[in-house]
């Protein structure tokens, strides 16, 4: 069994069952290293407030990433494990932010921010600006 904090009084319990499967799906090395992540509170919900359109600001465990990594769950990161082992090679399903992101979701233990349309859609550029490749 493995708790993730939801917040500071509550924390939720993942069955060992389902654990097993997203280690039989994504590695037991990505799983473990996506619930780091969210028990540190690095996963960040970023919602427009006119359209609600959303994406996921997820923080890596690394000490060199000093920005979040853009993040679609099911679709895109814009970290460069997700390019090398998601596309490139075809050896993962999802790097470890977008399970992150994928996880947190499901257990609702996100932080979420509220933020203008504009403002958005400038962080979703502002990360393939900053993107040398």
């Amino acid at each position: 069994r493995a708790r993730v904090a939801r917040d500071a009084n509550r924390a939720i319990d993942v069955p060992d069952d389902a654990l097993e499967a997203l280690a039989w799906l994504y590695g037991a090395k990505h799983l473990q290293k996506a619930l780091e992540v969210i028990q540190a509170g690095r996963v960040r919900r970023v919602v427009a407030e006119t359209s609600g359109r959303s994406m996921y600001a997820v923080h890596g465990s690394g000490a060199h990433e000093k920005s979040p990594y853009l993040c679609f769950p099911a679709h895109f990161c814009s970290c460069r494990s997700f390019f090398w082992e998601c596309v490139n090679r075809g050896e993962a399903l999802a790097c470890k932010h977008q399970l992150a992101a994928k996880l947190a979701s499901v257990l609702r233990c996100a932080k979420t921010t509220t933020v203008d349309d504009v403002l958005l859609g400038n962080m979703m550029m502002k990360s393939f600006e900053d993107d040398p490749m």
